[in-house]
């Protein structure tokens, strides 16, 4: 069987691919296509993802919710409040923050057993520092130039926790233990107060890095900039609860 001219002096393996080829010696003829090459395929890949990071794309950016599907975010940066407005926008979040909080942890309570467990090392943790930051988030996510300066913004996560866990101790010390000791009353106003604190500011640092990426970018912020702060939080909230746990199994007051 005949085989056509130069069959013999062509490279027929996967390497010999004319996308896999380097370019010719002084590059293409001008006006020809870039022809695609499968090594160039990360590159594309990257530079379309960049494109979708810096646009838009979230719910709020649908005709319904108000969005044009484009959003003229440096506007809305340069036009944006004062200090002092966000300052004051920021007094409202702190203050519902805490009691939604406790609404939501509510629903996560549950016995001790291995799925009464989970609530409270897992579960119940997680829901407490998402609900506590949860309108910073929101905000956050929305209208990320409604963000005070960092240190106003841990100021008022911190207000939302205290006012969480001043809650809570209410609800242990006068409902689910009765007549506390002194020292479960000590413990609860100030060991419990001081890790809802320091967890809520945890993720509050994740809410900073929210913020001056999105102002970074003049676009919307990110949820996934502040995940692993959350997921810190989390985990220090969790192991509390933990050892918690197995201190009264091993010696209750």
């Amino acid at each position: 069987m005949a085989r056509a001219k130069g069959w013999k002096g062509r490279d027929h393996s996967l390497a010999g691919e004319p996308h896999l080829q380097a370019p010719p010696q002084g590059g293409q003829a001008p006006g020809a296509a870039p022809s695609p090459r499968l090594s160039d395929e990360p590159t594309h890949a990257t530079q379309a993802k960049q494109g979708l990071q810096d646009q838009d794309i979230s719910v709020f950016a649908e005709p319904s919710m108000g969005g044009d599907g484009q959003g003229d975010w440096a506007l809305a940066y340069a036009s944006g409040p004062g200090h002092g407005l966000r300052l004051l926008a920021m007094l409202p979040l702190a203050l519902i923050a805490g009691p939604m909080a406790i609404l939501a942890a509510l629903l996560a309570l549950g016995s001790h057993s291995l799925s009464g467990l989970l609530n409270i090392v897992v579960i119940g943790p997680l829901i407490e520092e998402v609900a506590k930051v949860f309108p910073f988030l929101l905000l956050a996510e929305r209208k990320p130039w409604w963000l005070p300066i960092w240190p106003l913004l841990l100021l008022a996560v911190g207000i939302s926790a205290l006012g969480f866990a001043s809650i809570e101790n209410l609800i242990y010390l006068h409902i689910y233990i009765p007549d506390p000791s002194p020292a479960i009353i000590a413990w609860r106003w100030w060991v419990c107060t001081a890790l809802h604190i320091t967890c809520s500011l945890i993720a509050g640092i994740g809410l900073v890095v929210m913020r001056h990426r999105a102002w970074q970018r003049h676009s919307r912020g990110r949820m996934e900039d502040a995940l692993p702060w959350l997921i810190a939080a989390t985990v220090l909230h969790g192991a509390y609860n933990a050892l918690a746990v197995a201190w009264e199994t091993l010696e209750p007051f």
